[in-house]
């Protein structure tokens, strides 16, 4: 996954939060393991030699190609038809991992993580995730019985 220029993320000392590889998402210190995982999330986005200062960019990935894709419909889908709005218009948190089959079922119920970074683009405290273990000082819910 490239997140912007890799000379202009090292000139400015950041390292992407989201990280894949094979069938692994990791946001942060937590891991998710599995052939049905997606992640969306806003993340910083220079281009190579700009001056002027970053965008953002939505990134979407998965453990497959395929879960990419599925995870963009899911959250592009209104939650109860015939409403107009979807989680992806507004309510979407700086990231979002999902758990693909579990959200076909589930909805937002089958959501892995949600959260926001903080000002230096990591897990904010608050952050909510299932099934992981916390960032170190950050708040965690329980799984829902």
């Amino acid at each position: 996954m490239t997140v912007g220029s890799t000379d202009a993320r090292i000139e400015r000392g950041f390292v992407p939060p989201l990280k894949v590889a094979g069938q692994s998402l990791a946001i942060g210190d937590c891991e998710w393991h599995g052939g049905s995982r997606g992640a969306l999330s806003l993340l910083p986005w220079w281009r190579a030699g700009s001056e002027v200062g970053m965008a953002q960019a939505l990134v979407v990935t998965g453990s497959s190609t395929a879960s990419a894709a599925e995870a963009l419909v899911l959250l592009a889908t209104p939650t109860i038809p015939p409403m107009a709005r979807q989680p992806l218009t507004h309510l979407l948190p700086d990231y979002v991992v999902l758990d693909i089959e579990e959200t076909r079922r589930f909805g937002p119920g089958g959501y892995l993580a949600a959260g926001f970074w903080d000002h230096r683009w990591q897990p904010q405290e608050g952050a909510w995730a299932k099934d992981w273990a916390p960032v170190p000082g950050a708040f965690s819910l329980p799984p829902l019985q």
